[in-house]
């Protein structure tokens, strides 16, 4: 998976746009996820109160993108609610 292709699937799923965090720097929102890119490493961390936490590293785009699509995937909280 690609960055534009996991942005097209967080949209397509109702995600919610201020979930992820894409590009440089730390997110500027808390309870965010992340996933940058330094130097051919790709990062993927969940940032609460100023600190990342679970940070996981890759080589490439495919990895990090297709676990942070699991990570988000598995989490109900990260839907947008519509009202039944």
């Amino acid at each position: 998976m690609t960055l534009q292709k996991l942005k097209a699937a967080l949209t397509q799923e109702n995600v919610r746009s201020d979930i992820v965090h894409f590009g440089d720097g730390l997110p500027t929102l808390t309870d965010q996820w992340a996933i940058t890119n330094s130097g051919g490493i790709w990062q993927v961390y969940y940032f609460e109160r100023g600190e990342k936490f679970g940070e996981r590293l890759f080589a490439d785009e495919a990895g990090a993108c297709d676990y942070l699509w699991d990570r988000i995937r598995s989490d109900p909280t990260t839907r947008i609610r519509t009202s039944d």
